[in-house]
């Protein structure tokens, strides 16, 4: 799965991290150890890609430091496993984590 999303400094203008961003994949609430990549395609908007595990509930939080920093937002969550997943993922961070 890929998800794009945007991370913005304390004034709202998007901006790059301080450091590589992290992207943690909650599976059933639990921290899993799916790899979530993380690439840069503009300043300040980035693209995470994982593989799907089985799940009921998916969230996707990503993890950075803007400015010195440090915030975590999700930018992705979906109940109801794969099969329940109709017309694709709820963003519920829209743009994205905004990491001041």
């Amino acid at each position: 799965m890929k998800i794009d999303f945007t991370v913005r400094d304390a004034a709202g203008v998007l901006a790059d991290p301080d450091s590589p961003l992290d992207g943690i994949l909650v599976v059933n609430g639990v921290d899993s150890a799916v790899a979530v990549n993380i690439t840069k395609k503009d300043v300040g908007i980035y693209t995470a890609e994982f593989e799907t595990p089985s799940y009921t509930t998916l969230q996707l939080r990503i993890e950075g430091t803007v400015g010195g920093v440090d915030d975590k937002g999700y930018v992705l969550q979906q109940v109801g496993g794969a099969a329940g997943m109709v017309g694709g993922p709820t963003i519920i961070s829209t743009p994205g984590p905004e990491i001041p």
